[in-house]
C-alpha cells in the first residue's frame, strides 16, 4: 500500500513526520543542531539519526536524505515511508540499517540545494589539504552562469553564453563545465567550498559512528531533479573496472550507471559523498550510490537553480521576486503530482529491496 502522506510542506513538517515515525517504532533519535544558522522562521535545525537492527551486524545500511537541502521532500518521504512499513522489519542480527535525515538541514529549511555557506555538499567531500580539483569550462562560462539580473535581456545574454561554449567546445561539455563542481567562485554554481562544511563533518561523524566496523556497508543517498520524470536512476561515481561498480550492477540488475562511464544523467563530478563513505571505511566492502530522481526538463532545472543563486545574492525574502524564484526552484526538485510521489516511493522500495538482497548476498 502507497500512503502520500509521508510528503511533506516543510522542513519542519518533514522532520516531525519522520521523528513520529521513529518513535512509533521504539527508535531513540540521535538529533544533531547544526547551531550557527536558523530556519526561515528563526527555528533551530537539525539533523536526525536513528538505528534499526544489531549496532554491530556485519552488513550495514546507511540512507541519506537532503544532501542537496530542497532534494529532501523526496529522500525524507522515502525514509519516513520506510519507517511506516514493512521493510524496516528486514533490520535485524544481520543487517542494521541507519537512516540520516536532513544531513543539509538549513538548505531544505531555507528550500535551496546548497547549504549556509553557498556550497554543493555534493561537491565539498575533497582533500582541502591538496589542490583543489580545477574546472577551466566554468571559469569560460561564468558570465553565462552567473548573470546580472534576472531580467529578460540579461538572461538572453547569458543563455547566449552557454550557447556559444557549446558551440566551441561541443554541446556535451555544457553539463560538465557547468555541473562537475568549482573552488573559486564562492558565489557561483556547484561551488565546492574551501573548507569541510557543518554538513560535511556530520556525515563523516555519522559513518564513523554507525557503519564502521562492518563488514559490508551500502549507501543510498536520495537526489532529485535529473533525468525522466519520476524515475529513479541508480548513479555511481566508479571506475567501470572498479569492484565496487561491478558489484552494483550485480545488485541493481544492471541498472546501475556510471558518470564515469558515460551513461549517466549526470556528468562526472568532484568531491561526492560516495569519497567519503569509502574514505571513512577502509576495509569494509563497500558500495554507495546516489539514487536520482527526475523531475522536470535539465534546462528547467538549471534555470531555477541559477536564479535562487541569484536571489540569495541580490533579493531578500518576502519581494515579488523571491518568492516566484522560491516557486519555481521548488517546482524543479519537487513534484506535488501524486503519480510522481508513488512512483518515488514504489521506486524507493525497490531499491532499498535489492540493495538489502545485495548486503545479505556472497558478493
Amino acid at each position: 500500500m502507497i500512503d502520500l502522506i509521508v510528503f511533506a510542506k516543510s522542513y519542519a513538517a518533514a522532520r516531525e513526520k519522520f521523528s513520529n515515525a521513529a518513535r512509533a517504532r521504539g527508535l531513540a533519535l540521535d538529533s544533531r543542531e547544526n547551531a550557527a544558522v536558523k530556519g526561515p522562521d528563526s527555528e533551530a535545525l537539525y539533523s536526525d539519526v536513528v538505528q534499526l537492527g544489531n549496532p554491530h551486524a556485519p552488513n550495514r545500511l546507511l540512507m541519506v536524505s537532503a544532501t542537496h537541502g530542497i532534494e529532501g521532500y523526496c529522500g525524507s518521504a522515502a525514509q519516513t515511508d520506510f519507517l511506516n512499513g514493512p521493510q524496516a522489519d528486514l533490520a535485524g542480527e544481520d543487517l542494521s540499517i541507519v537512516l540520516l535525515h536532513a544531513n543539509n538541514p538549513y538548505g531544505f529549511a531555507w528550500g535551496r540545494r546548497v547549504n549556509e555557506d553557498n556550497v554543493d555538499l555534493n561537491r565539498n567531500f575533497v582533500d582541502f589539504d591538496a589542490p583543489l580539483p580545477e574546472n577551466p569550462g566554468y571559469a569560460d562560462i561564468r558570465h553565462g552562469i552567473v548573470p546580472k539580473s534576472l531580467d529578460e535581456s540579461a538572461l538572453k545574454e547569458a543563455n547566449r553564453a552557454i550557447t556559444e561554449f557549446g558551440k566551441r567546445h561541443g554541446f556535451d561539455r555544457v553539463q560538465e563545465a557547468i555541473t562537475r563542481g568549482q573552488y573559486h567562485d564562492a558565489e557561483g554554481l556547484y561551488y565546492g567550498g574551501t573548507f569541510p562544511t557543518w554538513s560535511n563533518r556530520n556525515l563523516r561523524d555519522v559513518i564513523r559512528t554507525y557503519i564502521a566496523g562492518a563488514e559490508k556497508a551500502a549507501l543510498i543517498d536520495f537526489h532529485t531533479g535529473l533525468g525522466p520524470y519520476g524515475y529513479g536512476e541508480i548513479i555511481t561515481e566508479y571506475e567501470l573496472a572498479d569492484p565496487a561498480y561491478k558489484r552494483a550492477r550485480q545488485w541493481y540488475r544492471g541498472e546501475a550507471t556510471s558518470t564515469i562511464g558515460g551513461d549517466s544523467s549526470s556528468a562526472a563530478l568532484t568531491g561526492t559523498t560516495d569519497l567519503v563513505f569509502h574514505e571513512v571505511l577502509p576495509g569494509v566492502t563497500a558500495t554507495a550510490i546516489a539514487l536520482e530522481f527526475g523531475t522536470v526538463p535539465s534546462n528547467e532545472v538549471f534555470a531555477a537553480t541559477r536564479a535562487d543563486n541569484w536571489i540569495h545574492l541580490h533579493d531578500k525574502p518576502g519581494s515579488l521576486q523571491w518568492d516566484e524564484v522560491k516557486k519555481q526552484i521548488r517546482t524543479a526538485f519537487y513534484q506535488e503530482q501524486d503519480d510522481w510521489k508513488k512512483m518515488i516511493l514504489e521506486r524507493s522500495r525497490d531499491v532499498i529491496d535489492m540493495t538489502v538482497q545485495g548486503l545479505k548476498g556472497d558478493h
